[in-house]
């Protein structure tokens, strides 16, 4: 991330302003002014930003898949060679998958999803072929033997199609739900991802000091 704008009101000795942070940013003024009590505040911030939310969310699903098509497999009955085949290659592909995310997970987020756009295509065609066999497979008695398995193991084959197909949009999604979820001080107010850069604009409102030390405790916590 190589632009963050952030407005404050009422931080500490700032009654307001707005500050660029870029790659090389100097903050000058006299002792006790606020700049330390400012960059510290920023600490929260650069925690929730500087993390691949998309990379943690899309792993968890990857387990998730690899745990309910172990289900489905256990609890299938009368498993023919086409059953069989689709099972197989579901479980190559969230191997495959697996190997990776693991290989590209601490890249920079633009780079990350770069690698996922021209790497994941041929895991995105078989995850919809599985879905295909589901369908399918409802019109055959032997899916009551695996009706809940097959239901939410459609639903994590679906969020990861969609997080591989739609990364920009997704990552977007989880990185404001994130900010809002643990502090209702910051609001995302413009958000904007090109193809080789992201570009996040942040309103920073602090309400009193104590939202913004416990925020900072709890990504110390979290370290």
């Amino acid at each position: 991330m190589n632009k963050l704008d952030i407005e404050v009101k009422n931080l500490g000795r700032f009654k307001g302003g707005a500050i660029k942070v870029r790659p090389l940013t100097v903050l000058t003024g006299k002792n006790g002014t606020g700049k330390s009590f400012f960059t510290k505040t920023l600490y929260p911030v650069f925690s929730i930003v500087n993390k691949n939310l998309l990379y943690i969310e899309t792993a968890d699903n990857i387990r998730m898949s690899s745990f309910e098509v172990d289900v489905f497999d256990g609890f299938l009955t009368r498993k023919g060679r086409v059953d069989k085949n689709h099972i197989q290659l579901l479980k190559s592909t969230l191997d495959k998958l697996h190997s990776i995310f693991l290989e590209i997970k601490d890249r920079p987020i633009d780079d990350y999803f770069q690698t996922c756009s021209v790497t994941t295509n041929t895991e995105v065609e078989n995850f919809n072929k599985f879905i295909e066999y589901l369908v399918k497979l409802e019109k055959k008695q032997k899916i009551n033997s695996v009706r809940y398995p097959a239901d939410f193991l459609k639903k994590c084959l679906d969020s990861l199609i969609f997080n591989l197909t739609k990364r920009k949009k997704r990552y977007e999604d989880i990185l404001e739900n994130f900010v809002k979820k643990y502090t209702e001080s910051i609001v995302i107010i413009h958000k904007h991802i090109s193809q080789r850069l992201i570009s996040t604009c942040y309103y920073v409102v602090v309400k009193n000091n104590t939202d913004i030390v416990a925020l900072d405790s709890f990504f110390q916590l979290k370290k």
